[in-house]
């Protein structure tokens, strides 16, 4: 029962950290500075688990399409983030995009202490990429974050293609 209990409590602990875990907006310099490695891809696996202290985990498997910052030899990478669903749980922040399959997304990555990529500052470098709600067949894709980094002085989304250029100039200046 006590370790139960224990096991509970930690759960609900975690749930309100990431629940309340709100970092303050970082722009777009510091997002690439800060980034080992800048990818576009497709999530095509997504696998959720607890961790050793019973905090949910997700792992995607992002099918990369195209490296923007760093050096990659593989196609396939492995991404975990906090938080996901396991059955009826789920546990995230409220600012925080899920992993879903299907999903186009621009991560931008960094390795942890167990060598796993991990999204920088959070969920801030997770850009999704969706067709253009206003032109929708134009094909023009816009990548957006959920409003955390500040890419420009319109805000948080723009054309993907722009982000991309932003990449490719502060990668080139350094």
């Amino acid at each position: 029962m006590y370790k139960f209990a224990r096991s509970a409590f930690a759960a609900v602990a975690f749930l309100t950290l990431i629940e309340n875990a709100k970092p303050s907006a970082i722009d777009i310099s510091s997002l690439i500075e800060e980034s080992q490695l800048i990818v576009c891809g497709k999530i095509s696996k997504i696998r959720c688990y607890t961790d050793d202290r019973k905090r949910l985990i997700t792992s995607a498997e992002i099918s990369v399409t195209e490296t923007w910052k760093g050096r990659l030899n593989e196609k396939i990478i492995n991404v975990i983030q906090p938080g996901g669903v396991l059955g009826s749980i789920m546990q995230k922040n409220k600012n925080q995009k899920l992993f879903k399959r299907g999903d186009k997304a621009a991560l931008f990555l960094v390795k942890n202490k167990k060598n796993n990529w991990i999204i920088v500052s959070l969920w801030q470098g997770h850009f999704d990429i969706k067709k253009s709600l206003s032109k929708p067949t134009d094909g023009i894709e816009i990548a957006s974050n959920n409003g955390f980094a500040q890419l420009n002085a319109n805000g948080m989304t723009l054309p993907l293609k722009d982000l991309k250029g932003l990449v490719q100039k502060e990668v080139q200046s350094k």
